[in-house]
């Protein structure tokens, strides 16, 4: 019984002993968590900024302030232009600045009058004093038209509104728009009595216009509507090739389609 009792007790001695000289997991060794890579930061535009896409939608005409009567158009040309400006917010005033770039394509139909190109130089002329269709001619003029393309770079200076009824906003918009020619080209529609055939004769290009372009431009709108309005400062025809004297001037009145 003596011995039962010496052998349970040095056995417990034995476990204790074990157990407090057994090492332990310590705080400074635990497994450190796996630090996340940092998530990629994404481009966006500034939450401030608007209408960084336009789209106009225009009727183009020109402004013929000579005392000639050679130039005629008709009254509604339909044209189109887009546009990606970036709006850069002054602070919280509402202010923004806005340069950008883009694309117009312009095509304005004549009424009587063709546009011409020869030695002399660059004009419109009356379709009764164009040679191709004179007294003696076997073309019927019906109608003419010229076209151009331009990339241009617009800047405006704008103001926006807090939000209106949770979300649009009434827009203010003053600025410049600057372009370089891509291409001029005229089309003439004629009745040919020789064949009895109604064709079509296009020239170009019309290099001795200008090929470079500007003019102040307005906006204003609410929410992704905006009546828009273009006025060129510069003479279509280069000055050493108006040999008519023409004062001709583009302007372009229409609808601009912006966000809200």
């Amino acid at each position: 019984m003596l011995k039962t009792s010496l052998a349970l007790g040095l056995l417990s001695l034995g476990l204790n002993t074990f157990a407090q000289n057994t090492p332990t997991a310590s705080p400074s060794t635990a497994a450190a968590p796996i630090a996340k890579s940092p998530e990629s930061k994404k481009v966006k535009f500034s939450e401030d900024g608007h209408d960084h896409f336009m789209f106009n939608f225009t009727i183009d005409n020109v402004i013929n302030g000579s005392s000639d009567s050679f130039f005629k158009s008709n009254v509604f040309n339909p044209n189109l232009g887009f546009y990606f400006l970036y709006d850069l917010p002054i602070g919280k005033t509402g202010l923004s600045v806005a340069p950008g770039a883009g694309f117009t394509f312009s095509k304005v139909s004549l009424d009587g009058a063709n546009l011409v190109q020869n030695a002399q130089g660059t004009s419109f002329v009356n379709s009764t004093k164009d040679p191709m269709f004179g007294p003696t001619s076997n073309f019927n003029y019906e109608s003419s038209s010229f076209y151009s393309s331009w990339l241009e770079v617009p800047f405006e200076i704008r103001y926006i509104s807090k939000p209106i009824n949770g979300r649009s906003r009434i827009k203010l918009a003053a600025g410049m728009r600057a372009g370089i020619n891509l291409t001029t080209n005229s089309k003439i529609n004629y009745y040919d009595r020789n064949i009895q055939r109604e064709q079509t004769q296009k020239l170009g290009p019309f290099d001795e216009l200008a090929s470079f372009r500007y003019g102040a431009t307005f906006r204003i709108g609410y929410g992704a509507i905006n009546l828009f309005g273009y006025y060129g400062l510069n003479q279509m025809i280069k000055e050493n090739r108006n040999y008519n004297n023409l004062d001709l001037r583009q302007y372009s009145i229409g609808v601009s389609i912006t966000g809200m």
